[in-house]
C-alpha cells in the first residue's frame, strides 16, 4: 500500500506540474517595467537563530518575470549585495543572527529588460531572553524546601512542570531544575541550577537513670550531631545534668556540619521521697528509763543517734542526757527520706528530785493517790510545771509560797514529771500516781 500511495501521490505532482507549465504557456509575455511589489515579511520581528520564508505582497499574472534577492546587514538603503541562487519569487533565510537584515528583490521583465526594486523587507532580530534563576542557597536539608526564582523573561516553565517565575521544591535527592522563559515575542532562553540535599543528623538521647527520686540528679546524653541544644533548661552541649522535681519529658535538637537539624528526647521519672515520720512514746523521760521509738512512711527504716542505733519501724532505747534520733527510712521504690526526733533527759528519781543552784525541792507524798505538796527552800516567785510521759503540760502554775499543795485527782494513774524554777535555781521531781 505504501507504495501504491507513493506513485500516486508523485504522479499527483507531476500532473500539478504539467498543469503549471500549461498555464504558463498560456500567460502573455511581459513587456515594459514590471507592476510595483513590495517584500512581506512574516512573522516580524523574529527570534535570533531562526529562519523563516520571505515573499511579494502582489503576484504577477504575466510571463517572462525575473528576481533577483538581495540583502544588507547596514540600513534599509543600503548597500546591498545579490543573494546566489535566490532568483525565485519567494526566499527561504539562512539562520539569522543577532542582527537586523534588510531585504529587497529586483523585479525585470525579461522582454526588453526594465525591472523595478520591491522593497521592505526588513527583518527584526529580538533576542532570547537570558533567564536567570536565584535562590538563598543551592544546599537544602533533607525534607526541607526552598524557593526557586527565575527572572529575565515574560513567562516561565520549570522543568518540574511549575508555571511562573516561583518554584517551591522539597527535593529528596540532588536534582537540577531547568526553566523556560519566553519573552513577549515568543523567544526563549534557558537556565539551570543543580540542588545539592544534604541530610539530616539522626540525634539519640539518654539518660543515665530513666527513673530517679525527688532531690536526685541524672545525667542526660545526645549523640549523632555535632552541636546540641537542650530545649528545657537551654543547656548546650551533648550531656546534661538535670535534677527534676516532677516527671520531665526533655527535648534536644541538633545540628550537624551542613547546619541540618534532628531531634529526640527522653523521660525521665521522678518518685517523690517518703514522708517519714517519728515519734515516742514518751519524750520526757528520767535518766535509767527507757522510751520506744515509732516510725512510718516508709517500708524500712535505719536509726542512728542515742547510744544504741538499729533498725526497724519500733525500737527500743535507753538515753542518756538530751539525745537527738535520726531515722531513714526507705520506701519500695528505693526512696529515701529522714527526720529526726529529740527527747528530754531528766536527773530525777522516784521519790526524790535534782536541784540546780541549790534550789531545794521534796514533793510528798510521792506517790500520790491525787494530791501532795511541794517544798522549796526559796519564797521567790516559782513556776509550776507537771508533764505527762508524752511530755504534754497537763498542769502549770506560779506561787511564792514555800509550801505548794497540788491537787491531781482528774489526773489518770501514771508516772508524772515535776518542775520547779525560780530565779534561784529549778529542780525536777518524778511523780508517781497510782
Amino acid at each position: 500500500m505504501e507504495k501504491i500511495y507513493f506513485h500516486i501521490k508523485n504522479l499527483s505532482a507531476v500532473l500539478c506540474l504539467l498543469c503549471l507549465q500549461a498555464k504558463a504557456q498560456t500567460l502573455a509575455p511581459c513587456a515594459g517595467v514590471p507592476a510595483s511589489n513590495t517584500v512581506i515579511v512574516l512573522p516580524n520581528p523574529v527570534c535570533a537563530a531562526s529562519s523563516l520564508t520571505l515573499g511579494l505582497l502582489n503576484s504577477y499574472s504575466v510571463s517572462g518575470i525575473g528576481y533577483q534577492w538581495q540583502s544588507s546587514t547596514v540600513s534599509a538603503v543600503g548597500p546591498f549585495s545579490s543573494i546566489p541562487g535566490a532568483t525565485l519569487s519567494t526566499y527561504f533565510t539562512p539562520t539569522l543572527t543577532f542582527n537586523n537584515y534588510y531585504y529587497q528583490v529586483v523585479i525585470t521583465c525579461t522582454n526588453g529588460g526594465l525591472s523595478i526594486i520591491a522593497s521592505g523587507g526588513t527583518i527584526t532580530i529580538s533576542p532570547s531572553p537570558v533567564i536567570t534563576i536565584f535562590t538563598p542557597t543551592s544546599s537544602v536539608c533533607s525534607g526541607n524546601s526552598l524557593t526557586l526564582i527565575a527572572s529575565g523573561a515574560n513567562t516561565y516553565t520549570w522543568s518540574n512542570g511549575t508555571i511562573g517565575n516561583l518554584n517551591t521544591v522539597s527535593p529528596l535527592s540532588n536534582t537540577t531544575y531547568s526553566a523556560i522563559g519566553s519573552n513577549n515575542v515568543g523567544c526563549k532562553g534557558t537556565a539551570s541550577i543543580a540542588i545539592s540535599v544534604n541530610p539530616k543528623p539522626i540525634v539519640v538521647a539518654a539518660t543515665s537513670s530513666n527513673v530517679i527520686c525527688s532531690g536526685q540528679i541524672t545525667t542526660l546524653t545526645a549523640a549523632g550531631a555535632a552541636s546540641y541544644l537542650w530545649i528545657n533548661n537551654g543547656q548546650t552541649g551533648s550531656q546534661n545534668v538535670v535534677s527534676p522535681t516532677i516527671t520531665t519529658n526533655y527535648s534536644v535538637v541538633g545540628t550537624n556540619t551542613f547546619g541540618c537539624i534532628g531531634n529526640a528526647s527522653v523521660n525521665v521519672t521522678v518518685n517523690p521521697k517518703p514522708n517519714v515520720m517519728i515519734s515516742a512514746s514518751r519524750n520526757i523521760i528520767c535518766t535509767g528509763e527507757t522510751t520506744t521509738l515509732m516510725s512510718s512512711g516508709a517500708t524500712s527504716y535505719q536509726w542512728q543517734g542515742g547510744t544504741n542505733p538499729t533498725s526497724g519501724s519500733v525500737v527500743t532505747t535507753f538515753p542518756n542526757q538530751n539525745p537527738s534520733y535520726t531515722v531513714t527510712g526507705t520506701d519500695n521504690l528505693g526512696c529515701v527520706n529522714s527526720t529526726v526526733l529529740s527527747l528530754t533527759v531528766s536527773l530525777c528519781t522516784k521519790t526524790g528530785a535534782s536541784a540546780t543552784n541549790n534550789f531545794e525541792l521534796t514533793a510528798s507524798p510521792n506517790p500520790t493517790y491525787g494530791d501532795f505538796e511541794i517544798r522549796t527552800n526559796s519564797a521567790l516567785d516559782k513556776t509550776i510545771k507537771l508533764y505527762d510521759i508524752n511530755g504534754q503540760t497537763v498542769l502549770s502554775l506560779k506561787s511564792i509560797k514555800e509550801t505548794t499543795k497540788i491537787e491531781i485527782t482528774d489526773l489518770p494513774n501514771g508516772v508524772y514529771y515535776l518542775t520547779v524554777s525560780s530565779s534561784a535555781g529549778s529542780s525536777n521531781s518524778k511523780i508517781i500516781k497510782q
